[in-house]
Formats: C-alpha cells, structure tokens, sequence
C-alpha cells in the first residue's frame, strides 16, 4: 500500500469542498476538489466531491476523514432549524426576556415549571413533574423536532435537567438537550439560549453525518469520521450530532486552521499577525491573527445575534457572501442597494440547473414594457417536507406549486399573503428564494464563469431599469447595476474588517456611521489630513477571495495574501486539527465554612478540590475518548479566587478545570 492520507471536507452553504493530505506530521496537500452542495441531499454533493479526490486512488489507504461544515452557523443567521419546546425550572419570564430566548425559540415554544437549586446546589423548589405533564398536554407536540431543558444553577447541580430528560424521553421519542452538558458557566438564561439552539440544530448536523457516512461507504473508504468544532479541534462524528452547537463556527474555525497550515508551508510563512477574512456563499468571517494563533473567545460564541456559552475561536460573522440577496432601499432620502443576511440561489446557478424554466421566464420579463411585480425572483424546494410537518393553508399552496420544480415568485404567488408564507418556509429551510446576487455580478462582469452568464445578465438588466419613488432608473444599465454590486459588497466587507481590527485595537465605534472612518478611507484632505489603513495584512480566503480581496486590501492599504489553495482552506482545516475537550467546575463555600463540590459538602477546601478534580478526570477521560482521541493526554489547573478585604483573605470560589487533548484516531 502506498503512503497514508487523510481526507477533509467541508460542506458550506453554496460548495462542498474535499482536499486530501498526507497522513504525516506536517501533511502536505495532495488533491482538492469542489462541487455544490445539494441541500434536498447533502450525500450527492458529498459524494461528488468525495469520488473526485479518491479516483485515482486506493481508498483503503485513508486513515480519517474529518468534516468542517458553515451549516449550523449558516442556519442560526437564516433563523432556520427544528421546532423545539424548552422547560425551564427556577428562572423567571424576565431572566429568559432578557438572554433573547424568543429569537432562539422561533416558532416553538416555552414551559415554566417549579425547580431549580441555589448558587451552592441546594434545591429552592421542588420538582412538580405533574405541573410539567399538565402543560406538556397542551403542547402540539407532533409538530415538534425535539426539547430543551435549562434549571436554575445546573452546572451546580444538574439533578432537575437529569429527572425532567428522562420523564420526557419516557414520554416522547425525541432527543432532549440539557443545559449543564453543553457548558459548566453560570449564567442560566444564556445557557437555556444555547440548549434551544443545539435542539434546533440536532436535525441537521446529523443529516450531515448521515450523508458523510453514506458518501464514505460508497467511495470504499472505512476510516473514523471527525466533524471540527468551533474552536477549531475535532470530536467524533457521534458526539457532534448530540451537541451540534459546539459546531457552529466549525467553518470559519477550520479557515483559520487551514489559513495558519497554508501558511507554514509557503514562502510567507514569517506571517503572524493578520485579519483573516473568509467569504462564503452566506457570510463572511473575520478573525484577528495575532502570534501565529487566534484566541478562543471567553465570552462564548455569538453567532446571529444569539450570544452562546460555546466556546469558539474569537471570529466575527457577518451575513454577507457571494449569495447574499440583493435589495433595494427605496426608504431613504437616496435609493440604495443592500446585501444580505439571507442567502439565495444565484439567478446564474438555478439557471444552470434549470435552464428552460429560468432562462424562459427572465426572457420574457425583459420583453415586457414594465418591469412586472417580482421580476427577477424564483422559488425552488430545499428539501422534502417531513410527513410530520403541519403546514398552512397557504404554505401548503406554495410547496404544490413548487412540486414540479422552480417557478418565477410572479407565477408562484398570487397574493402578499402567500408571499408571507413562503417567507416562512424560507426559515424553516424547506424553500429557498433564487435573485440575483454577487456571484451573479461577477457572472456579467467576467470574473466568473461557472454558472450561466445569460441568466445572471437577464437579472442585471431587470433591476437595473427597476425604478425608484422618483421615476429613475436603478442603474443605467446591466453592466453598470453589477459592479454596483460588487462595490456594496466590497464597502461592507471594509467596514467589517476595519470594524474588527479597531474593536481589537480598543477603540468599540460603528465604522458603518463614524464619519471619521469614512474620511479616512476616502483619504480626506482639507484643513486636517486623514489617513486610515490596516497596519497588518490581510489573508483572503474562500473561493471568491481573488475576485473581491485585491480591491478591499487596496482600500485598506492592507498588504494582501490569498494562497493558491485558498477556495479550499476550511477542508484542509478540518484535518489537521487535534481533539480538545475541557470541563471545569466550581467549589463554593457556605456560611458553616464548609465547602459544596459537584453536590458534595466537605469541611475542607483540598478535599473538595482533590474529588472534583478525580471526578473531572474520570469524566474528561471518558469523554476525550468518546470524542475520538487516541491515548488522550490530561492537564488539570485549579484557581483559587481570594480577595483581600481589611487586610484578610477572603474565600470567594475555586475552579478545578481539567483538559483532555490527543490526535484523532486512525484506522
């Protein structure tokens, strides 16, 4: 058998990527390949781009093949997922109002029952499981994918997220995600947040694994599946699916990676402090390098406008790629094109797919005299509705019309209220809008020619004649409206960046409105000079990055560098990670002067910190290896929180944190 490799991928919101490397200490790469992600399947784009980098060899001879995926993270932007049902015990409705909990909810819904336990892990109510069935009972519960369970002070004691899991799981055949597992940090609101959202996603990483296991099977490859985190390490494809949110972020994670091995193994690799920025079909994801490395984030990951208790690198993500929908503002003093959050399919790929219907319906929409309503914009199933799914009268109306394939918006909906509710199967992922985006931009302008050119022109020229409130004209004509375009991507793209780099800097101000950052950009001169510019490079990523990066590093004055692997630096990120898996507890004092430990009282403190710290290895062990490390290595650090208060040590708390890290498993 000939040299060992390993096989990465990453399946993102407009590309599936695969990359093979050698299995070695600094693997090196040795073939990539790209195909579309098939939302309706993910196993054929998978699968696709699985066989094209195995063909020619002997599949036998992959030791790991790991997945790096933008879908979690794609899907909390969109506010797309499961319908979930949280039961809280001990929180009131004003601490869940404030963490955000109705945006993370989306269309499911909340029970309050009695519970919870005090900051020592004593109980403050009882369990009154009767109360829970009383509300359970009023629950559509058939419409929903799974539950969530948060209690007052789990991480101090989890015995009321425990009792409640199991009674539900007695009850319904549904996963059921407890708060405690996901985070040992206070703060309970925010951890009920985080547990909705890792019900919500449960679905859809594990269709993900599914198809990954699906694709390997059928290329003859037996090796272990690994999916990154968002902190950029590996766990096993078992646990992923349990805990989807620890892979939001796993995309942008692995571009980091990928980005700092791409550029150890080039020439420029003395390039240690940079903002890296990776465009995506969705979003767009900026990190600070600094020391050849990126922070993880303390805080937790905030992804959508959802602060999270995950723990992932320090990355900022904004709702704008290469297939964000553009719209017109037509609400202000001027007319102005916007770009994003939503992702739709570019005109120029659905033509591509569906060229009779596409390009017959742009083709007469051009004709017309008048721009007709919805000019432009098309409609196309995602993927299969689930039976279990109870759909309104008018989705219903739109998903029959869309059985026989994509239709123009104009055709589809009769009424602005079936236009809400195809908005609505648009969140829920099961229907995706297609207009024109940058990608179809780039179409008409010549920088891209994957897709279909005459769609994305017969786009360009539809908006572009779309007049304002005054009678003008969008553009003066198609050519003209793309690079539009493409500069309002750009100009978002600058403000972020410059907004990261200043945030990092200390200076936290709005580079969208400061009218200082805009004079510095556009270099003004007058009675005060202002000049402002990146005093770091800049590492474009992405299979867009050559298109749009040179003018935005010249705007920033920003020395740019974009490797010749760039399009597929998440694949090579996610496997060349490690397994990393923390847990960390807190040991408390009460009044008595005895010490609390994971539930135990103790009348000293090294006594409490040597049981949790036992506790905690048995526990890190167990589940490094669950997570797919092979002969995982240990670390354990205790933090002894004192302060002075008239000239006395005061005992505040302590934390036992204990790390688990070791290289994936081979086959």
């Amino acid at each position: 058998m000939g040299a060992q490799l390993m096989l990465g991928i990453d399946t993102g919101g407009t590309y599936t990527d695969a990359v093979l490397v050698t299995d070695e200490v600094v693997p090196k790469i040795v073939e990539s390949a790209k195909a579309l992600t098939t939302h309706h399947d993910l196993a054929i784009g998978i699968r696709e781009a699985m066989s094209a980098v195995t063909a020619a060899i002997d599949a036998s001879a992959i030791t790991l093949v790991s997945v790096s995926t933008t879908l979690a993270t794609n899907a909390i932007v969109e506010g797309r997922g499961g319908r979930v049902c949280l039961v809280t015990m001990g929180f009131s409705e004003a601490d869940l109002a404030r963490s955000g909990l109705a945006g993370a909810i989306g269309e499911g819904t909340t029970i309050t029952t009695p519970g919870g336990h005090s900051s020592h892990g004593d109980e403050i109510a009882s369990l009154d499981l009767s109360d829970l069935d009383r509300q359970l009972d009023a629950v559509a519960v058939e419409a929903l994918t799974g539950f969530a369970v948060a209690s007052q002070f789990a991480v101090r004691n989890p015995s009321h997220e425990q009792v409640v899991r199991s009674h539900l799981r007695q009850r319904f055949d549904l996963g059921v995600t407890c708060s405690h597992e996901l985070t040992a940090q206070l703060n309970g609101p925010k951890r009920a947040v985080t547990a909705v959202l890792n019900a919500r996603l449960i679905g859809l990483i594990g269709d993900l694994v599914e198809a990954t296991d699906a694709s390997m099977k059928r290329c003859n490859i037996h090796a272990p599946l690994m999916v990154v985190r968002g902190d950029g390490s590996l766990i096993s494809a078992e646990l992923a699916a349990e805990r989807p949110i620890e892979t939001i972020l796993s995309g942008p994670a692995a571009s980091v990676t990928g980005a700092r091995h791409l550029l150890t193994t080039a020439e420029n690799a003395t390039i240690e402090r940079a903002i890296v920025a990776d465009i995506g079909g969705t979003t767009t994801d900026l990190a600070v390098m600094t020391n050849g490395r990126v922070e993880v984030d303390p805080a937790g990951a905030s992804v959508g406008g959802h602060d999270t208790m995950v723990e992932a690198i320090a990355i900022r993500t904004i709702g704008l790629g290469g297939d964000s929908e553009l719209s017109v503002d037509d609400g202000g003093p001027r007319t102005t094109l916007s770009l994003g959050p939503r992702r739709v399919i570019p005109l120029s790929l659905l033509a591509t797919q569906h060229p009779d219907v596409v390009l017959g319906a742009l083709e007469t929409q051009c004709r017309s005299a008048v721009t007709p309503w919805l000019a432009g914009t098309f409609a196309a199933l995602r993927q299969a509705t689930s039976p279990d799914r109870k759909s309104s009268e008018l989705e219903q109306f739109v998903l029959d019309g869309l059985a026989d394939g994509p239709k123009p918006l104009r055709d589809l909906l009769p009424t602005k209220r079936h236009e809400i509710a195809l908005d609505g199967l648009v969140r829920s992922g099961l229907v995706a809008r297609s207009s024109f985006t940058p990608t179809d931009a780039a179409h008409v302008l010549g920088h891209h020619d994957r897709f279909d050119a005459q769609a994305a022109l017969a786009g360009a020229e539809l908006l572009a004649r779309t007049q304002d409130r005054r009678g003008a004209a969008l553009a003066a004509d198609a050519a003209t409206l793309a690079a539009l375009t493409i500069a309002e991507l750009q100009r978002r793209s600058v403000t972020a960046i410059l907004g990261i780099a200043l945030g990092n800097d200390g200076f936290d101000i709005g580079t969208e409105q400061h009218r200082l950052v805009a004079a510095g950009l556009e270099r003004h001169r007058g009675h005060v000079k202002i000049d402002l510019s990146l005093d770091t490079a800049l590492i474009g990523l992405g299979a867009s990055a050559p298109t749009y990066y040179p003018a935005i590093a010249s705007q920033l004055g920003a020395d740019l560098f974009v490797s010749e692997h760039a399009g597929v630096a998440n694949a090579v990120g996610a496997i060349v990670g490690k397994v990393r898996v923390v847990r960390a507890t807190t040991i408390t004092r009460k009044k008595n002067g005895s010490y609390v430990a994971r539930g135990s009282v103790f009348a000293d403190l090294d006594q409490a910190a040597a049981a949790a710290e036992q506790e905690l290895v048995a526990e890190v062990f167990e589940l490094a290896e669950r997570a797919g490390a092979s002969s995982p290595e240990l670390d354990t650090d205790r933090v002894d929180n004192v302060v002075v208060i008239n000239g006395q040590d005061f005992f505040v708390d302590s934390t036992i944190t204990v790390t688990g890290t070791g290289r994936p498993r081979r086959l």
